[in-house]
């Protein structure tokens, strides 16, 4: 194996040292975010969008939002990602005065 010595400055090694600690704080957090929820409930959908069940049950036979529904399993559950797509999907805004569908 050949071995090579590297000879840096003070400020490129600090630099460096600063970029791990950048890293290392980008690695925390994404550990820290990836463990908060990533499904939702039927229930807590509901809640969220403010539909009753009926109308969430209604929307996923129209193909409005897409969810999950494990193998064998009896409950629907949803991702953040389909909320995501969903909320996008029925954005409106205001456009010369008039509220339009931007999608």
């Amino acid at each position: 194996m050949d071995q090579e010595i590297a000879i840096i400055s003070s400020g490129q090694f600090q630099e460096l040292v600063s970029t791990i600690d950048s890293l290392k704080k980008a690695v925390e957090t994404g550990i820290k975010n990836s463990s908060s929820k990533i499904v939702y409930s039927e229930d807590e959908v509901s809640k969220l969008l403010h539909l009753s069940p009926k109308t969430l049950q209604t929307y996923r036979k129209e193909g409005l939002i897409g969810f999950v529904k494990p193998k064998n399993g009896r409950r629907i559950l949803y991702t953040a990602e389909h909320l995501n797509i969903f909320l996008k999907s029925n954005e409106t805004r205001a456009i010369n005065g008039k509220i339009k569908n931007v999608f």
